[in-house]
């Protein structure tokens, strides 16, 4: 004897071992929400703002930790940050990306 399979089985079967459908949308709209909020970020950042944020993380380091560095730690990345803006600058003038960090990093950039 066959047995027949229906869409109710399914639903009630592997209802048991997910989460339910309320939650997996609450999670579903907490991720857009958090997406959204990056987007909006990224879309009202200057483009200063951007170049100082990808930085700072790549030393893994938070906009709170960078606000209480002193000394040549904090001169260091300042640095960092500055000659990132002036490669930026040069290429946005069409400058090719290997000419504008030579330019920048010889203070060519009056």
């Amino acid at each position: 004897m066959s047995t027949i399979v229906t869409e109710f089985d399914l639903a009630t079967s592997s209802s048991s071992s997910t989460p339910s459908a309320a939650a997996k949308a609450k999670s579903q709209r907490a991720d857009f929400a958090k997406v959204l909020a990056e987007f909006n970020k990224a879309a009202t950042e200057t483009q200063y703002e951007r170049i100082r944020d990808g930085i700072l993380k790549k030393h893994k380091m938070t906009e709170q930790e960078y606000s209480v560095l002193t000394g040549p730690e904090k001169d260091k990345i300042n640095d960092e940050i500055q000659e990132a803006v002036k490669r930026a600058a040069l290429q946005s003038r069409g400058m090719s990306a290997t000419a504008a960090s030579s330019v920048a990093a010889n203070g060519l950039l009056a």
